[in-house]
């Protein structure tokens, strides 16, 4: 039948098509064919994670922090600081809620704030009415847990400092540190009994918004910060973070505490020490100087304090 159909084909080969429905019975059954195998492909190995280079010190900010001088002095110094970290994406703008900062250990030269002084500072501003001019240009820093155990550490126990709960912190101040705990005491209704300020015995944030609702405020709505990255510390160390803070307190008039200096002299030796093996005792002079402290005229009877007593190995 097959040789039929193929000499049909060869003289009519439509009736070939006619007899496919026929010879569909005479397909043999059997196993289907194996599917051709794949293509080869080649295993290319797995792109190793970028691992983002070190970030280096701008030498220009280096500069400005060891000689403000040539900038125009520590102040104009502070500014080109400032903005050569923006530049380098290391610094940005941010609007902060006094509920979302806490206080970088920078700032007091890690003797914090003590909770006398934030009443105190809030019996003032009380007394003369919110004043947003003088929070212009703060500087903080993004939060990290040393800064969040600094903080909880410091507020534990005290019933005139706003406690601080874990992972509510997203920076730390370098600046107006005063300001933002007693805004958080504000807020938390801790015990106070400052006249205008409390009720019942407890800061009340209702109270203040009737007389002065600037400052309440300022509480609850927050203000605009440069926040400077975490990194900035791993680049250029403490001493940048202590020169911003200490001259910005030194333009409010709130000099450094004895205890401060003493602890700036302190970590200022330890970290000399571990980076070069020698300390310069002028060249700490000389960066504590710079944010005039009231100690200044008997600086250098601290720093033989410290080189005595301090306790550091080669310190003397």
């Amino acid at each position: 039948m097959f040789q039929h159909i193929v000499d049909r084909f060869a003289a009519d080969p439509l009736y070939c098509i006619a007899m496919a429905p026929k010879l569909a019975k005479f397909r043999v059954k059997g196993k289907a064919p194996a599917p051709a195998d794949p293509l080869p492909t080649t295993a290319w190995p797995e792109a190793a994670a970028a691992v983002p280079a070190p970030l280096a010190a701008d030498p220009l900010v280096v500069e400005a922090l060891q000689h403000p001088e040539r900038c125009g002095g520590v102040v104009a110094a502070c500014m080109s600081i400032v903005d050569r970290l923006k530049a380098a994406g290391l610094a940005k703008e941010v609007h902060l809620l006094p509920s979302q900062l806490g206080l970088h250990p920078s700032n007091r030269g890690k003797y914090g704030c003590h909770e006398d002084s934030v009443h105190e500072l809030a019996a003032d501003i009380y007394e003369v009415g919110w004043d947003w001019s003088k929070i212009q240009n703060c500087l903080c820093v993004e939060a990290d847990d040393v800064v969040e155990t600094y903080n909880i550490n410091m507020t534990r126990g005290s019933e005139y400092l706003a406690p601080v709960v874990e992972k509510s912190l997203m920076a730390a101040t370098l600046t107006n540190g005063h300001t933002v705990l007693m805004l958080r005491a504000l807020l938390a209704g801790v015990k106070c009994d400052l006249p205008g300020l409390s009720v019942g015995g407890k800061m009340c944030l209702h109270q203040v918004a009737q007389t002065r609702p600037d400052m309440a405020a300022a509480a609850t709505d927050g203000w605009k910060w440069t926040m400077l990255s975490k990194e900035v510390q791993s680049v250029y160390g403490d001493q940048l973070l202590e020169t911003l803070s200490g001259i910005h307190n030194l333009q409010l008039n709130r000099r450094e505490h004895e205890l401060e200096v003493l602890l700036k002299i302190t970590r200022q030796a330890q970290s000399q020490l571990s980076s070069s093996g020698s300390i310069d005792w002028a060249e700490i002079s000389k960066s504590i100087m710079r944010s005039k402290p009231e100690s200044a005229e008997y600086l250098q009877s601290m720093v033989k304090f410290v080189q005595e007593y301090g306790g550091g190995s080669g310190f003397r």
